[in-house]
């Protein structure tokens, strides 16, 4: 289960493991449910208008209003090969920002944005904007109260290749301890 306080503080958005999405006053009353997609949903996040959600529905990003209407894929279609989650918006909601990653551990986990700004004569391209690269994984980004930093962590795997010596109980280094996985 995830949980998020709306812009407000009045309301709580928060999914359930059978894959429901519920709206529940600050003071626990009025509890609703918005929608019902099944096991796999988490990471709600309110828009800093209030008027939208998104949230990770496996293996993309899906909004839809508040009221839990207009429900959708964020980005139908788009990085189809892996799978795209964990966002959050920009506190004055020009940007999302979000991760993606795949089944190839050199690329990483990597954050990406959608520009949301619109205007009169402003129209974002609705492809995302790749901002880091590399065999980093990196975790949700939080981004910083000016709107222009970001936080992250990023995490690079190492192990060392062991071996158990059954006679002294102990691992010991094998193939000169190189880095290796599983």
């Amino acid at each position: 289960t995830n949980a998020a306080f709306s812009p407000d503080g009045k309301s709580v958005v928060y999914s359930t493991q059978q894959g429901d999405i519920y709206v529940v006053g600050s003071d626990g009353n009025g509890t609703h449910k918005l929608a019902s997609l099944g096991p796999g949903i988490g990471y709600p996040k309110w828009s800093p208008d209030g008027h939208t959600l998104r949230f990770y529905k496996n293996p993309t990003i899906w909004e839809m209003s508040s009221t839990g209407s207009h429900l959708h894929p964020l980005l139908p279609g788009w990085n189809a090969s892996g799978w795209t989650g964990f966002g959050n918006w920009t506190p004055d909601g020009k940007f999302f920002l979000f991760l993606t990653g795949g089944s190839n551990p050199v690329e990483g986990v990597r954050i990406w944005a959608l520009d949301e700004r619109r205007g009169l004569f402003r129209h974002p391209s609705r492809d995302p904007i790749q901002l880091t690269t590399g065999p980093l994984n990196w975790s949700p980004p939080i981004p910083g109260r000016d709107g222009k930093t970001i936080f992250a962590e990023g995490i690079t795997g190492r192990g060392e290749l062991s071996r158990f010596d059954p006679r002294t109980g102990q691992s010991q280094p094998f193939l000169g301890g190189i880095s290796a996985e599983f």
